[in-house]
């Protein structure tokens, strides 16, 4: 099953590249809504049923794409929740 997501601009180009070969959309904030705030993001996640990657720490890319792959390809329940996600573990709040 394809999913829709928006990713912001820090997010690795090689994992956007990977989710659209697996048929995902991906809107890339690098490419489309260069500069938007947080809020703006959000608000067209929202506005487009979206679904939002983002990560707060830098790594190299090839250091998570892995964990991604694995994470994403498991078809973890992602509407409607706030999920952090590292190696080894996720933790999942409800957005309601």
């Amino acid at each position: 099953m394809s999913e829709r997501y928006l990713t912001n601009e820090n997010f690795p180009a090689e994992i956007i590249h990977h989710l659209r070969r697996r048929g995902d959309d991906v809107l890339y904030a690098a490419e489309e809504i260069v500069g938007a705030s947080d809020i703006e993001l959000l608000r067209k996640a929202l506005a487009d049923d979206r679904i939002v990657l983002s990560r707060l720490r830098q790594q190299p890319p090839d250091a998570i794409l892995g964990f991604l792959r694995a994470f994403l390809d498991s078809n973890p329940s992602l509407r409607g929740m706030f999920t952090v996600s590292s190696p080894g573990q996720f933790r999942q709040i409800p957005l309601s």
